[in-house]
């Protein structure tokens, strides 16, 4: 007969309880460890279309036959397009005004080994009768003439776009696709690249205009450097248009200019006119005029 002790009563609770939670006799129960939060990747950005064509066309390509004389423009494209799959595009209105039928211009080319893509473009390019060149816009390439692609007139295209708490650096790269201009930001800016920035343009605002209050939205500044747009901090920009403005001044003051410049004026002034001598008066050395015989009729 087994008899309850306060000994006993501990063994067999301590068994119950092993039994109960599947753990031997003796052994303490493991604990449980926190489940490790699965952690997200960042995943890196696409890049956008335009970019992708860009590098297309830094590769080097071969054309085994080269375009024989008279090959029409429209039919060059073509073959380019359908062989490394781009899409071209002609700004016919541009070469319009320049009374330029652009699809029917004649070009040659000769054979060409790894050429870079961009080289044999301006080689095509360079035969048209008015100077011409190309655009990436929005992953397209685009045929105009030098005068629409110049930066005057590419950034005062107006903006049709809307933003809701998009990154400035994303909603940067948007304008600056559609536009095809070039819109760099510092990375003294930072953090604020990233901050989120709400606006609408209703094609009443030009591109450089559109940039300049995007960046003032995060207490940047957007200026412009050559034909492109630059987003800094307003003191680096500060001293950027600092610079700017005294390499003007040098530049409108260096002292060879000024030489020229006199020695121009000096040339224009008519030299003075010789002085009359004065005629001696007569009987002072001069001899006297000769009296004219009157001339005798003829019979």
């Amino acid at each position: 007969m087994l008899r309850w002790t306060k000994e006993v009563g501990l063994v067999f609770l301590t068994l119950a309880a092993s039994s109960l939670a599947g753990v031997p006799a003796g052994h303490s129960a493991p604990r449980k460890t926190p489940e490790a939060k699965p952690v997200r990747k960042k995943l890196a950005k696409k890049p956008s279309k335009s970019a992708e064509l860009v590098k297309k066309l830094r590769q080097p390509i071969t054309l085994e036959m080269g375009f024989e004389p008279n090959t029409p423009l429209k039919d060059a494209l073509e073959f380019f397009s359908g062989r490394y799959d781009l899409m071209i595009v002609v700004d016919t209105a541009a070469f319009k005004a320049e009374q330029i039928d652009v699809e029917e211009a004649k070009v040659i080319l000769p054979r060409l080994k790894e050429v870079p893509f961009t080289r044999v473009l301006s080689l095509l390019l360079n035969q048209l009768p008015v100077k011409s060149t190309y655009l990436v816009r929005n992953g397209i390439l685009e045929i105009t003439t030098a005068g629409r692609a110049a930066p005057e007139c590419l950034l005062r295209q107006k903006v049709i776009a809307t933003f809701d708490n998009q990154p400035l650096q994303d909603a940067l790269e948007v304008l600056a696709d559609a536009a095809a201009v070039t819109v760099i930001v510092d990375a003294r800016v930072g953090d604020k690249a990233q901050k989120p920035v709400t606006a609408t343009f209703r094609n009443d605002v030009d591109i450089e205009t559109a940039v300049r209050l995007l960046a003032d939205m995060v207490d940047s500044k957007a200026i412009r450097i050559g034909g492109s747009l630059y987003v800094t901090t307003p003191a680096h920009a500060r001293e950027l248009e600092a610079a700017e403005k005294q390499k003007c001044k040098e530049h409108s003051a260096q002292p060879g200019k000024d030489r020229k410049h006199t020695t121009g004026k000096a040339n224009l002034e008519k030299p003075p006119l010789p002085k009359a001598r004065a005629r001696p008066a007569q009987g002072e050395g001069s001899p006297a005029p000769k009296e004219k015989k009157p001339e005798r009729s003829k019979k």
